[in-house]
């Protein structure tokens, strides 16, 4: 079922990229432009998204577009968001990828509503460690969360939750303050704790390429992600972010504390009390 005639995908990193590619195969809308500001990744565009117009301006691909998607970093959103507005048909709709929600719901809604184009944020709680365009893939949305903040649109609102649903995705509806605090604590916070994991490594490499396990890893695996793009999450959703950061490191240092004390039941119970809760999280 076709619900928008023209999509505009204004970024195409993983995210945008897998986008063009997923709605393309659901036949949902009947065309795609797509705008990179990199000569690069819009020749890549061009051979990997066959069918898709790809453009060197925003203006060019949001043209007669009823649908605006800004996939671009956290941070850029609203100034790719303000050159959107400009070329936008009024009564278009617009939504984003972003990972946080406060900042670029508000800049955003104020935006697009001088252009009549209802603005509806939106999180598809999909990724992978790797960024950029050649690891885009059709299936990268299937059964993952997605967060959708209701616009006073209702029908805008429901026609972005209804194409993510169509993807595969679990559709959820928050406001963008509960976004950014639930992102924080699922998301944000264990990025940078994968991140500081990581660093142990730093200044001892051979000892961790010779004999570091599964363990270190998987656990490792999301610090390899694009510096940059987390830089602009980290910056764009600070409160959050610290509060559970204090978090985990009250819990380490109490910890750190019994292992110096030697206090067996304390490291029992905080040990016992981890795993039951990962169990958890499988049943």
């Amino acid at each position: 079922m076709i619900l928008f005639g023209k999509v505009a995908i204004l970024g195409t990193g993983l995210l945008g990229g897998s986008l063009a590619l997923a709605l393309k195969g659901s036949k949902m809308c009947g065309r795609i432009g797509m705008w990179s500001r990199s000569e690069a990744t819009r020749r890549a565009c061009a051979e990997k998204f066959r069918g898709c117009k790809v453009c060197a301006e925003i203006s060019e691909a949001v043209k007669d577009a009823d649908l605006i998607v800004l996939s671009s970093t956290v941070l850029s959103i609203p100034e790719v968001a303000k050159e959107a507005a400009k070329s936008a048909k009024q009564g278009a709709i617009a939504t984003d990828v972003g990972s946080t929600k406060e900042l670029i719901a508000k800049k955003c809604s104020e935006i697009f509503s001088k252009k009549g184009v209802a603005f509806v944020p939106s999180h598809p709680m999909a990724g992978l460690e790797k960024s950029g365009v050649q690891f885009a893939k059709k299936d990268l949305f299937l059964n993952a969360a997605c967060f959708v903040c209701p616009s006073e649109n209702k029908s805008a609102t429901k026609a972005v939750a209804q194409m993510w649903e169509n993807l595969g995705m679990r559709v959820f509806f928050k406001t963008p303050k509960e976004h950014d605090k639930i992102a924080a604590k699922i998301s944000h916070a264990p990025q940078c704790l994968s991140s500081a994991l990581a660093l142990l490594a730093d200044g001892d490499l051979d000892t961790f390429k010779n004999f570091a396990g599964n363990g270190f890893k998987d656990t490792t695996r999301i610090a390899k992600s694009d510096p940059a793009m987390w830089r602009d999450i980290l910056l764009s959703n600070p409160k959050n972010i610290s509060k559970n950061l204090d978090l985990i490191a009250k819990k380490l240092s109490g910890l750190s504390a019994a292992i110096k004390a030697s206090d067996k039941k304390y490291i029992e119970k905080f040990l016992s009390r981890a795993r039951e809760t990962r169990l958890n999280l499988e049943k």
